[in-house]
């Protein structure tokens, strides 16, 4: 009945020029509830996501596909908890495109998303590529408790890959802002504790601190 109705919908709206919108969103739905389903069921989606391609980037563009639609749909796609070159190649070409017509703050707590999926699962490379793109977002738009997570995953994650030296500017400039909360309110939150005690390994390691 549920796919009779669709049918229905999508006959009516081909129909008819003036809701080319309408017709195109509800496709972008339907293929994002395909992609969930065969994701979650392990089965290669290769043909969705070349299908699913044209119509975001063509929903991108449409003022007529207002951005809580669009950021919905990258929310959905960031949380799909599936390791996928061309899922994450499809997340980074909609969240270029939405970013340059619509709002980066949206897109990059759709990317922290996918960052901290990655990270906890200890994929650091994967993890540094979403969050980078984070921490200079959040620091563009001062959004300053998602510049503190995002600033110090992107340090933990870049000291997993043995890069001390870019770990630590980015766990600078967590802790930075972390300690100027705990001198005003007196809070000492653990993430505080953790982003100072790699710090002083990474001093200690390099040298600097005897």
């Amino acid at each position: 009945v549920i796919v009779k109705n669709i049918n229905a919908i999508e006959d009516l709206l081909n129909g008819d020029e003036r809701k080319r919108s309408c017709l195109l969103y509800l496709r972008i739905r339907l293929a994002i509830q395909r992609l969930v389903q065969e994701l979650k069921l392990r089965h290669d989606v290769s043909k969705i996501l070349n299908d699913l391609r044209p119509m975001l980037m063509a929903a991108s563009v449409n003022l007529d596909i207002g951005f809580e639609s669009l950021a919905q749909v990258l929310t959905e796609i960031s949380s799909c908890g599936h390791d996928s070159k061309e899922l994450d190649d499809l997340l980074d070409e909609l969240a270029d495109k939405v970013g340059e017509c619509r709002q980066q703050i949206e897109v990059a707590r759709c990317r922290f998303l996918r960052g901290k999926y990655y990270f906890e699962r200890k994929k650091w490379k994967d993890a540094v590529r979403q969050l980078s793109f984070c921490v200079y977002a959040f620091e563009k738009e001062s959004s300053l408790d998602e510049l503190i997570r995002s600033s110090g995953m992107m340090g933990l994650a870049l000291w997993e890959l043995k890069l001390p030296y870019s770990a630590e500017a980015f766990l600078v400039k967590a802790a930075n802002f972390l300690l100027k909360d705990f001198w005003s309110s007196g809070r000492i939150p653990h993430l505080l504790v953790s982003t100072l005690e790699l710090l002083c390994e990474i001093e200690l390691m390099l040298g600097r601190l005897v």
